[in-house]
């Protein structure tokens, strides 16, 4: 038997060889990579796709608070009472000083000595008035023509040679002045052309005796003054010394 011509050795009637599997390539590695990590971050919820899910302790912090516990919240934040403001004076302010309206002595007097290398010296009555205690007398030794100063100071000692001793200026009210009746200026003397000067003041609301926070006796009267070593010094001191 002859094999038909045509046939058997024809290209059109031979299968296909199947193809050898193709080794992926870096490519196709990078695009796995991204399919998996999308399909691992998508959870299926109830038959929903959710993306992302929020972590376990998230979840449980969105849990939402009992109507119970929530009412006693609001309960204790209405009944917690307002602070009060705090007062201008602190938590211990400072009492007010005891400002008598009249002590218990009537007349006082004081010595002046010279003091800061001075000359100048004097003697002074001091009497209870309504409204204060007036101070009249002569102080001599004085700048000619000059104006002084003569004050109540805090501590009735005049040892020292500069009466530092006496302290500072006291004022027997918080915001009252000395008035000068000569010259017509709070505290001032003036001395004539011989250098003596005739007193009359007036302290406010100042009193004699009973140790009062406006009471001068057992302090100082002190007369300021020019010196050749110094402006407003302390020229002359004497204690307040009462006598009846």
């Amino acid at each position: 038997m002859h094999a038909k011509a045509g046939v058997v050795g024809d290209p059109r009637h031979r299968r296909p060889r199947p193809e050898p599997p193709r080794r992926p390539d870096a490519g196709d590695r990078a695009l796995g990579r991204r399919h998996a990590t999308a399909s691992s971050s998508r959870t299926r919820v109830r038959g929903a796709i959710v993306a992302n899910p929020p972590p376990a302790y998230e979840r449980r912090a969105m849990r939402p608070i009992p109507a119970v516990v929530l009412a006693l919240l609001m309960t204790a934040c209405a009944s917690t009472p307002p602070s009060s403001p705090p007062r201008a004076g602190g938590a211990n302010p400072v009492p007010s000083p005891h400002l008598a309206e009249q002590g218990t002595a009537g007349a006082a007097l004081a010595n002046l000595a010279s003091a800061s290398g001075s000359l100048v010296s004097g003697r002074v009555a001091l009497a209870a008035v309504p409204g204060g205690v007036r101070i009249t007398g002569e102080v001599g030794g004085l700048v000619r023509n000059g104006a002084h100063s003569l004050q109540v100071h805090q501590r009735g000692d005049c040892s020292a040679a500069d009466a530092s001793s006496a302290g500072p200026y006291f004022d027997p009210q918080a915001g009252a002045e000395q008035v000068g009746v000569v010259g017509g200026n709070r505290d001032r003397i003036v001395a004539d052309g011989d250098g003596l000067a005739r007193v009359d003041l007036l302290v406010p609301r100042a009193v004699l005796g009973g140790g009062a926070a406006n009471d001068i006796a057992g302090r100082a009267l002190l007369v300021l003054g020019a010196t050749p070593g110094a402006f407003s010094a302390r020229v002359a001191c004497g204690p307040i010394e009462i006598v009846r």
